[in-house]
């Protein structure tokens, strides 16, 4: 098994694909588009970076999996199953989360846009590597973290240590549910590889996509493992408060619950945030 990653400077978001070697199989791990939130254009010059390797290298791509419907960048998802086939999958608490948003927004959404749900405990596999589902909502109802041997895809449920973990104030997040779901990470071997969603270094070419597990457990600046749970949720909440919408969460949204098909407009509902 090989673990290839990219980095998107502009919304600071790893993608990975992850490639079974014995098949030429892979699976990609959070896709981004480009947006320019001024033209409203959507461009793929990151993706078609990602599509490049796949082709160079003689791949097939399998899945295309989204660790949770992102609020911070538009998914390249529906552009890549165009290009290259493969089966979209977001976990199976999109239902939970897809009405509210279509209301808010007033759209319609696709009935095919997502190929599979995902369960709890589910095992998918991309050629010959066996893909463990967890679900670990908090951050949204939607997040999933994706086991495969000694690595953990957590999506935005933690971030680097000096960040600590993803926000709860969107609708449905629950900062109890996130202490709950680090904490099943946390009963995980200390060893275990931690891949992120994002970093944001000071300086560029210094972002870390992962670091073990031991690392979160004695540093993280939110939610090490000394921390108890109302501590935890009082810091979140109080972090929370004083955080301003993501920059692309308008247009994110209306992408992603669609799996990353627009169809021609992006609304901005006027005073509903």
């Amino acid at each position: 098994m090989k673990i290839q990653e990219f980095y998107d400077q502009t919304t600071g978001t790893f993608s990975y694909l992850i490639i079974c070697d014995t098949t030429n199989k892979v699976a990609i791990i959070d896709s981004v588009a480009d947006f320019d939130i001024v033209t409203a254009k959507i461009s793929y010059e990151f993706v078609d970076r990602l599509i490049s390797y796949i082709q160079e290298n003689n791949l097939e791509l399998e899945w295309i999996l989204e660790t949770h419907i992102h609020a911070d960048h538009l998914t390249a998802a529906n552009y890549l199953k165009e290009k290259l086939g493969g089966k979209i999958a977001v976990n199976e608490n999109f239902a939970k989360v897809k009405n509210y948003w279509a209301e808010f927004f007033d759209i319609s959404l696709k009935d095919d846009a997502f190929d599979h749900f995902l369960k709890d405990g589910e095992v998918i596999k991309s050629g010959k590597i066996e893909m463990k589902i967890m679900l670990t909502p908090g951050h949204t109802p939607t997040c999933s973290s994706f086991i495969i041997k000694d690595n953990i895809f957590v999506g935005d449920v933690l971030l680097d240590p000096k960040i600590g973990c993803a926000r709860c104030d969107f609708p449905g997040g629950s900062a109890e549910a996130l202490y709950d779901s680090v904490q099943k990470i946390y009963a995980m071997d200390d060893e275990m590889n931690i891949y992120i969603g994002h970093d944001y270094p000071d300086n560029k070419g210094r972002e870390r996509s992962n670091v073990k597990l031991k690392e979160h457990k004695e540093n993280n600046a939110l939610i090490a493992a000394n921390v108890d749970k109302e501590e935890f949720i009082k810091k979140r909440q109080d972090r929370d408060a004083k955080m301003k919408s993501p920059r692309l969460l308008l247009p994110s949204i209306q992408a992603n619950i669609n799996a990353g098909f627009v169809d021609g407009f992006i609304k901005l509902p006027v005073n509903k945030l």
